[in-house]
């Protein structure tokens, strides 16, 4: 559910416990979302359907499908980081815009707080 109406992309799920602070961000570089997706092999599960946050009800069936991915390969998905980024690689619309400045984070040098927390 969207916990305020001012800012329906604020919603009561873990989407608020993604912050934590910052560590090196020397795994990542502006293309790492594009070789994250490019490397998961996971026979038999599909990945999950793009949300973007029109229909909040939807995020638990988004959340869900990634849990399943990250399940099936752990060493692809080997730490938080790498699971933030490729499902943040599947939003889209409002709620690709709200990430947009967590990845504009990762771009700088010296960012304050870094996503990389999955729960």
């Amino acid at each position: 559910s969207v916990a305020n109406n001012a800012h329906p992309l604020i919603f009561e799920v873990p989407t608020s416990r993604f912050l934590k602070p910052m560590h090196p961000l020397n795994r990542t570089n502006p293309q790492g979302m594009k070789q994250l997706r490019s490397k998961v092999c996971t026979p038999g599960i599909k990945p999950p359907n793009k949300f973007n946050s029109e229909n909040s009800l939807k995020l638990r069936g988004f959340l869900q499908s990634c849990k399943l991915l990250f399940s099936n390969d752990p060493t692809v998905f080997s730490d938080d980081f790498e699971k933030v980024l490729y499902a943040a690689s599947y939003l889209g619309g409002r709620a690709s815009q709200w990430f947009e400045p967590y990845l504009d984070l990762l771009e700088n040098q010296s960012p304050s707080c870094l996503i990389n927390n999955w729960d």
